[in-house]
């Protein structure tokens, strides 16, 4: 997937395959954001997903991703997005976090029904 960030460019982006970062997304979500923790989300989503180094790098150690989105947020804002496009570009990164964890939570229940 192709991520076109303002004026830091075009960059590449990918799913993010780590179930427990996905969890990290997916768990802030639950707890009642307010409006500017969201746009931090959506920022922190799109920094995870960038494999360029024109962002920095989600601190997965940390699991803080509306920390680290504040600073990717920042980082957006300067280079011409607006908070409506930080959101529309991230929206689809969450997502399919939320549809790998949906999918991960499936296959590891199964695995424990398993008892033969």
């Amino acid at each position: 997937m192709q991520l076109k960030l303002g004026k830091i460019g075009n960059v590449a982006g990918r799913p993010i395959k780590s179930l427990a970062t996905c969890w990290d997304f997916v768990g802030e979500m639950g707890r009642g954001l307010s409006a500017g923790q969201t746009y931090h989300l959506h920022a922190a989503a799109i920094g995870a997903a960038n494999v360029s180094d024109k962002l920095p790098r989600y601190p997965y150690l940390k699991g803080d991703p509306i920390g680290y989105g504040h600073g990717v947020f920042e980082m957006l804002l300067q280079a011409g997005l607006s908070p409506a496009d930080i959101i529309e570009i991230g929206s689809p990164i969450i997502a399919d976090m939320v549809k790998h964890v949906a999918g991960g939570t499936k296959s590891e229940v199964t695995e424990k029904e398993d008892f033969s």
